[in-house]
């Protein structure tokens, strides 16, 4: 295992220091022996100078210039290590900034402008989480519509003409729901070279019959539609999904595509008076935060300290792909999704 960049600074420095202290000893111990053997030639008793030299001159062939030799083979063995942590925290660096800018991206259109969105809702109309029982995901639009169309239609029955040759026409009360139609939605992934059908795929999602984690027999009794919400600045649409028709029209050379113009069709299913209060600001979406996983760092323990509550790691696991919650990356950002219920 790659070990950390101040790990290794740690130990580069204590080799340095290591390797002063040999190069001093070994200094002193050839300028010991020099001084010994010129004695050697001008004393009565050389024998014991040159004895001295040679003893000092072992220590040096057999422990001084050895360690020093290998202490600065560490040191470059070391610096080399240094430069590829150096290039690896670089590299990490670079990725962590490049998901924070998919994070913001997440929530802005390419022209960086707050995005229309469909999320999921209560059959109140309150906005709710991608739940661990239902695979239905906030989906962002990655360019605005350039428009949309609301169309309501009337119920009258016809009388025929009254006394008053007017046409005797009677209010029905079976009131039909409005519809929002959005022609042109386009969803590009060209810069990332994602499948943009992993896009798609969220949208289809709302045309499909939310399960709740309900049993195969309770679906097939009861079909429960998905219930959405449109939201483009102040404008908030509670809604079913009536149609979805995605174009693909760009592709990559393995023919994974890559940008799809999608149109839309939706029934709204509460009256827009009847509408739960939200911040028209916000339009009640749900936003994201982000979590920079640490060493020591644990689902169960993020989910406590964002959500108070422990037992919603699995959220944060569903959300971001993770199959292994014992095995957290140190350096890699996790979405947080907003909790609503």
């Amino acid at each position: 295992m790659a070990r950390s960049l101040p790990l290794i600074e740690k130990d580069l420095e204590k080799a340095r220091a290591d390797l002063a202290i040999v190069t001093k000893q070994v200094e002193d111990a050839e300028a010991f022996v020099r001084d010994r053997r010129a004695q050697a030639g001008t004393a009565l008793t050389g024998f014991v100078f040159l004895n001295a030299a040679n003893q000092q001159e072992s220590i040096l062939n057999n422990r001084l210039r050895p360690e020093k030799q290998r202490l600065r083979n560490l040191i470059i063995q070391l610096e080399a290590e240094r430069t590829r942590a150096q290039v690896a925290e670089e590299r990490r660096q670079r990725e962590r900034e490049e998901q924070r800018r998919t994070q913001l991206e997440r929530n802005l259109t390419r022209g960086n402008l707050i995005p229309a969105s469909l999320y999921p809702v209560t059959r109140e109309g309150v906005p709710k989480p991608s739940a661990l029982r239902t695979l239905t995901q906030p989906v962002y639009f990655h360019f605005n519509p350039s428009d949309y169309t609301i169309q309501k239609k009337v119920k009258y029955s016809d009388k025929g003409l009254n006394e008053a040759k007017n046409y005797n026409l009677e209010y029905d009360s079976n009131v039909e729901p409005r519809s929002l139609t959005i022609s042109s939605i386009w969803f590009d992934t060209s810069e990332t070279g994602r499948d943009v059908s992993e896009e798609i795929d969220k949208l289809m999602q709302y045309a499909e019959q939310d399960t709740m984690g309900a049993s195969l027999q309770t679906v097939l009794a009861v079909a429960q539609p998905t219930y959405a919400a449109f939201a483009w600045g102040t404008f908030r649409f509670l809604c079913v999904v009536e149609s979805i028709t995605a174009e693909f029209t760009h592709f990559k050379p393995d023919g994974t595509p890559l940008r799809a113009k999608v149109s839309l069709t939706l029934k709204e299913f509460k009256h827009r008076k009847l509408y739960a209060n939200q911040n028209p600001t916000s339009g009640g979406r749900p936003e994201v935060r982000t979590w920079e996983i640490n060493a020591g760092d644990r689902l169960d323990n993020i989910a406590a300290r964002v959500y108070g509550d422990a037992t919603q790691w699995r959220l944060i696991a569903q959300v971001n792909n993770i199959l292994d919650p014992f095995r957290l990356q140190p350096g890699r950002t996790l979405i947080i999704p907003a909790q609503w219920i």
